[in-house]
């Protein structure tokens, strides 16, 4: 597997620690791990000067007690051996089922580079009518003449771009080990109206305005990134990754924006967008591509053992993807529920298999 799991082990996590330092996409968006040192850019849109260092309080820090183990679930007879890439065929990344995590796999390191994070970078959202803001995480040495793909991370109902504030460590600690390409990180406000997000209280109406997040990602995000920043384009450059609403979210814009995203993590995934039982009417009425090029070329699942309701949520979408002939990865982590282990290692596991094809 890869050069980090030489120490594959049973992860340890506390539940004290996931209260307090790893919250889940639900709640009021303190965020995954905290401290971040950030570069403040209110006035910028276009790069960082000087690459320095990011930190960030872990699970590992302060885990112990509670036994879990990540495990590849699902029948996966069918991709077995694949390697093909591009029209409809299977990512290379299907062939690496084992989800285990090293120790210290998110721990900021003294040894490695993280980048610079840049906060509160603004751009002029059509979709919204506003203004809007985005964190971006520029990898280490970080060179306008490269180009670089591009990972979007998607948020919880209640969260913000600071709810995944330990992936800047998680993904540079695999760019250190050689097990994941530099890459732009941008995490986005999935707000998209000119209404203040605290007047609105309807829950309903709440997930409809993050709904057309997609149009914003579309016409305005995207083009933006694409014009300030050394993004590189095409699918096999550009993923997406969400947690909670934020993964109902992803699956959403995928299918609304076909053969953009190449890559596609789905952390603990809410199924309103295909009951419609907390709006009006669906989202979307189902999973469906012209083709199968348009498709991702790697769909990563990820939920808790111990959430029935993320279970149960989770295999409406396989059902979807099965009736739409769209593969993807199934990964089961025990004595997590809908909180931090599925984020965390959901996205070491997503992030460690993206961009290689």
């Amino acid at each position: 597997m890869r050069s980090m799991r030489h120490k594959k082990r049973r992860v340890q996590c506390a539940a004290a620690l996931l209260a307090a330092a790893l919250l889940c996409g639900c709640t009021d968006g303190t965020g995954i791990g905290k401290n971040l040192e950030t570069q403040d850019t209110a006035s910028q849109t276009s790069t960082a000067e000087s690459s320095q260092a990011v930190t960030t309080e872990t699970a590992a820090q302060t885990a112990a007690g509670t036994q879990k183990e990540s495990l590849a679930h699902g029948d996966d007879s069918d991709i077995a051996g694949s390697e093909e890439t591009g029209d409809g065929s299977r990512s290379a990344a299907f062939l690496d089922t084992d989800y285990s995590v090293p120790d210290g796999f998110a721990d900021e390191r003294d040894d490695v580079d993280y980048g610079t994070l840049l906060t509160d970078v603004r751009y002029y959202s059509t979709t919204a009518d506003a203004e809007k803001t985005c964190y971006i995480q520029l990898p280490a040495g970080y060179d306008e003449t490269k180009k670089y793909p591009v990972l979007y991370l998607l948020h919880g109902i209640d969260g913000g771009p600071q709810e995944w504030n330990a992936a800047p460590v998680i993904y540079g600690n695999l760019v250190a080990e050689g097990e994941a390409p530099e890459a732009i990180l941008v995490f986005v406000d999935m707000w998209t109206s000119d209404t203040d997000e605290n007047s609105v209280t309807s829950e309903s109406e709440r997930r409809k305005i993050f709904h057309k997040f997609a149009g914003d990602l579309q016409n305005d995000l995207m083009p933006f990134i694409n014009s300030h920043y050394a993004a590189a384009e095409g699918m096999t450059s550009t993923a997406i990754i969400g947690l909670s609403t934020g993964a109902a979210e992803a699956v959403h814009d995928v299918v609304s924006i076909p053969g953009v995203f190449g890559y596609l993590g789905v952390l603990a995934p809410e199924a309103d967008i295909f009951e419609g039982s907390l709006l009006e009417a669906p989202v979307l009425a189902s999973v469906s591509f012209e083709d199968l090029s348009q498709a991702p070329l790697y769909t990563f699942f990820c939920v808790g053992e111990d959430s029935e309701e993320d279970r149960n949520d989770l295999a409406k979408y396989e059902q979807e993807f099965d009736a739409a002939g769209v593969p993807y990865a199934d990964c089961v982590i025990r004595g997590a529920g809908h909180d931090a282990p599925v984020w965390l290692e959901g996205f070491y596991n997503f992030a460690g298999r993206i961009f290689k094809d």
